[in-house]
């Protein structure tokens, strides 16, 4: 198992670096992003880039399944930045489709942390502010709509990605 720090530091952090230097990428990765993907990471994968066990379609750090790949191509909300992360990497729109995401979030972690920005990004409700875990809680029922939320484990897990945060500004 990782850990919410390291997950911070090797995959997040630089993954929002990548992201930020795509020409046109208008999405912030504040405190407030930061932690909520990062409690996220946590709730889906204990802070792992996996495979979802027992043959699961999820996969990476925020289980991403096939559907929400899809999703991100048509929504309005994230399609012009679909077609942004296509010229990044150098993939011709019409290719850089769900399936091509599913198959490489995996192998790229940036694509991943990508995609997890980019899908909070389209839900039209604010971010919750720093500290607040049932706001949070609230958008992560809302934004990943996980199949088995398991309540019990979200503030152990808010709590350690809020002190890797707060670790490193």
């Amino acid at each position: 198992m990782s850990d919410a720090a390291t997950l911070l530091r090797d995959i997040l952090d630089p993954g929002a670096l990548w992201c930020q230097k795509i020409s046109g990428w208008n999405i912030p990765f504040d405190d407030r992003a930061r932690l909520w993907l990062l409690a996220t990471a946590g709730q889906e994968t204990g802070w792992q880039n996996i495979a979802q066990g027992g043959g699961g379609p999820g996969r990476g750090p925020w289980q991403f399944e096939p559907e929400t790949c899809d999703e991100l191509t048509i929504n309005s909300a994230s399609r012009a930045t679909i077609h942004k992360l296509a010229v990044a990497f150098g993939v011709p729109v019409v290719e850089f489709d769900g399936t091509w995401m599913y198959d490489h979030i995996l192998s790229d972690t940036r694509l991943a942390v990508a995609l997890a920005r980019l899908d909070l990004w389209c839900d039209p409700h604010a971010l919750p502010e720093v500290g607040d875990e049932v706001g949070a809680w609230q958008c992560y029922l809302r934004c990943w709509r996980p199949g088995k939320p398991r309540p019990d484990d979200w503030a152990e897990n808010y709590q350690a990605a809020l002190a890797a945060v707060k670790a490193v500004p």
